[in-house]
């Protein structure tokens, strides 16, 4: 085999091995974003729950407002929208929830009374 062959050859190789690499990240990045998807579907599911949980009405417009405005997430352009959802966490929002709505939501606020009963007994 003389040298341009073993060039071209090697070249080839790397080939594959950057497609081969770059197809299974983008293919990583895909699963992480499709459970991220997922978990964002059921907390816009939880939210519209704890809306039915609110008695006050005035604050339950409001509360609808705040799901409202999750759910329409969509109108933003494609790149925002990833990184958004790349990013996202149902723990932080949760804890958003809580510290704004929290009092008119009893299943909330139990929620969060037992996790930090848990936390302070495995100490």
């Amino acid at each position: 085999m003389n040298f341009i062959e073993m060039f071209i050859l090697s070249i080839f190789i790397i080939g594959i091995f950057i497609s081969t690499y770059k197809f299974f990240r983008s293919h990583h990045l895909h699963v992480k974003r499709m459970r991220n998807l997922d978990e964002w579907s059921k907390f816009n599911t939880l939210l519209r729950e704890w809306a039915s949980e609110i008695e006050d009405v005035q604050v339950r417009h409001e509360f609808l407002h705040l799901v409202q405005s999750y759910l329409a997430m969509h109108d933003k352009e494609k790149s925002d929208w990833n990184s958004y959802i790349d990013r996202w966490s149902t723990e932080k929002e949760k804890e958003k929830v809580y510290k704004k709505w929290g009092k008119w939501i009893p299943s909330l606020t139990q929620e969060f009374r037992s996790k930090s009963l848990d936390s302070l007994l495995n100490n």
